[in-house]
């Protein structure tokens, strides 16, 4: 069957680049590693509960790298509410 755009680009995040990333730094293959980042780069932000909240504050992923990044930090630092020990909360305005 063929698979819709958003599950497709969602395959391209959570596996296609992930997997390039992983296996370049398990071979020592710098440029597999550019090219996940770079898949990243170009495939749209995720939509889901952590990016309209990040959203919320004014901080809106351009691309699938950034809503990463922002899912990571949300995971080690929001979710465990370690907000003191983020360095990211002096640039959001979190009232």
């Amino acid at each position: 069957g063929v698979i819709s755009r958003d599950k497709a680009y969602m395959l391209g995040i959570n596996v296609v680049a992930q997997m390039q990333i992983f296996y370049s730094e398990y071979t020592l293959r710098e440029g597999l590693d550019s090219r996940g980042l770079d898949l990243l780069e170009q495939l749209p932000a995720e939509n889901n509960g952590y990016i309209r909240r990040w959203a919320r504050y004014k901080v809106v992923a351009k691309n699938a790298l950034e809503s990463q990044a922002l899912l990571q930090l949300s995971q080690s630092y929001c979710h465990k509410l370690n907000c003191e020990k983020c360095l990211f909360r002096r640039y959001v305005d979190v009232k």
